[in-house]
């Protein structure tokens, strides 16, 4: 399991760019308020574009978690490469 935690202090909501996204079959990441981890969105290897790209909808509130959960055997299938942090404060 890999988990990042993004914080900005303030902002009304976050939503992610990722410029190289490709998980293998197997892993999933998902994506939550960390104080709502029922509501996590939940992608795999189904999410996956030829484009290798992806844009996250926008989460309410200034916090935002990733977890990526894998079998170790999978971990150098995993293409994820975070380009962008949008911050909305208004």
């Amino acid at each position: 399991r890999w988990r990042l935690d993004l914080y900005s202090q303030g902002a009304k909501s976050l939503n992610l760019h990722f410029d190289q996204f490709g998980l293998p079959a197997g892993a999933e990441l998902k994506l939550y308020p960390p104080m709502e981890p029922g509501t996590a969105q939940t992608l795999t290897a189904a999410d996956n574009k030829p484009h290798k790209q992806f844009w996250t909808p926008q989460y309410a509130g200034d916090r935002l978690r990733l977890d990526l959960i894998l079998p170790t055997a999978l971990r150098r299938q995993v293409e994820l490469h975070l380009a962008t942090v949008n911050i909305a404060f208004r």
